[in-house]
């Protein structure tokens, strides 16, 4: 099975997201939120493919939409690379 490594960038986008989303509709819904995105992260680690090729940005990356959330992702080797967690309305190609 693949070995899960989420990047210091992604990291900081997934305490952003918690956070405004505290601040919009409470810590209920931001804890909701970030398990719900955590499940579609861990349901890569078996299903790698699942995401669809974005290599016209970056070559390797696969991206997940999860809600209103893109999460961009590349395996190498052994390892799964949470690479961002970024908003759908925000400008992907500046943030990659």
């Amino acid at each position: 099975m693949l070995e899960l490594l989420v990047r210091p960038r992604a990291r900081r986008d997934l305490k952003e997201i918690w956070r405004y989303t505290v601040e919009q509709w409470g810590a209920a819904q931001a804890d909701q939120y970030l398990y719900d995105l955590d499940r579609e992260i861990q349901g890569l680690l078996k299903f790698p493919e699942l995401g669809t090729p974005y290599d016209p940005i970056r070559a390797g990356y696969r991206r997940l939409q999860v809600k209103r959330h893109l999460v961009f992702y590349r395996r190498d080797g052994q390892h799964l690379e949470i690479v961002r967690v970024l908003h759908d309305a925000m400008d992907v190609k500046s943030h990659l």
